[in-house]
């Protein structure tokens, strides 16, 4: 994260969960999870339906610089055959006339329908975020979510599926991280039917998914549950009356948005004191330039993301 003090200008990484979405929220920065497919992973099977994918986003200190690194990534690549042709107008044209690329209506969720635990001041930094995006685009603004209510269990079932060929790594507890033994432990007690009833619980939540935004253009949602905690803190075992029993639970804003297959990314929205709060963007599948241009408007009206949120050497 060389690029969060300047030192560089972009980063880039694999979403499963949130893990280019997280770090974006808790350094003040902005990254996205693209569509699956939209940027090329060798060896994955990026555009499989209905299934959960690690998708390869980039993560920048403004937008502008992350169309730039859009433009770079997005490409038909052999390496993976899933891979997306490159959109015929870039990223960085998009921004440059983001006007007429605008939403015209917005949902917000404080709690994805009730299926997260939210802390009250993280709710209210993102929830002025969001009203003050939709006063400025002066477009409607509704609270209203997909359907997420049985996300988590599919969530974790899809997970811990894709550790089931890594049972090798049992031989050597002695070397890895606890929470991995349980991931791969977890994925091997799975049954087959466990796995298929998981995937049908995601094709409903993409269904849900595709009737929501034909009334909305954008949901807006917290990106992280709490501000950044302390580092020596492994995992969150609880937030706002909720108690968590594997280290996972605590991505649900983001791991929860994953599994409905859209492009998503994380803009700086303000601080809970003075720790930094990022505001998710969901967007329509494929729509990874109006997700840009709606988080460019915000950043424009706002500058929180000319704050450095670490302490100067």
């Amino acid at each position: 994260f060389c690029f969060i003090p300047g030192e560089a200008w972009l980063a880039i990484g694999t979403d499963l969960g949130g893990s280019t979405r997280i770090p974006a929220s808790f350094c003040n920065v902005v990254g996205i999870r693209p569509t699956p497919g939209r940027v090329p992973y060798s060896g994955s099977a990026s555009t499989a339906t209905h299934q959960l994918h690690s998708i390869v986003g980039p993560m920048a200190r403004n937008v502008s610089d992350l169309a730039l690194a859009m433009d770079a990534v997005c490409e038909k690549h052999p390496g993976d055959p899933n891979s997306l042709a490159a959109p015929e107008k870039s990223y960085v044209d998009h921004l440059r006339e983001h006007e007429k690329h605008l939403p015209a209506s917005i949902a917000w969720s404080p709690n994805l329908g009730g299926s997260v635990p939210i802390e009250q001041e993280v709710v209210e930094v993102c929830e002025r975020a969001c009203r003050s995006l939709a006063n400025s685009l002066k477009c409607e603004l509704q609270t209203d979510c997909m359907d997420l209510s049985e996300a988590r269990g599919i969530f974790h079932t899809l997970r811990a599926a894709k550790f089931k060929e890594s049972a090798w790594i049992l031989e050597h507890k002695d070397k890895v991280k606890p929470e991995l033994i349980w991931q791969i432990e977890q994925g091997l007690g799975l049954e087959d039917e466990d796995v298929k009833a998981a995937r049908e619980g995601h094709k409903a939540i993409i269904e849900s998914t595709k009737d929501f935004f034909t009334r909305y253009d954008i949901l807006c949602c917290p990106c992280t549950m709490t501000p950044p905690f302390d580092v020596k803190i492994r995992w969150l075992k609880e937030c706002a009356g909720w108690e968590f029993n594997s280290y996972i639970d605590w991505l649900m804003p983001t791991s929860l948005t994953s599994l409905t297959n859209s492009p998503s990314m994380c803009v700086p929205c303000g601080f809970v004191n003075d720790l930094p709060v990022g505001l998710q963007l969901v967007g329509k599948p494929h729509k990874e330039a109006e997700l840009l241009c709606a988080a460019f408007a915000f950043e424009q009206a706002h500058d929180f993301h000319k704050a450095v949120p670490i302490c100067k050497i």
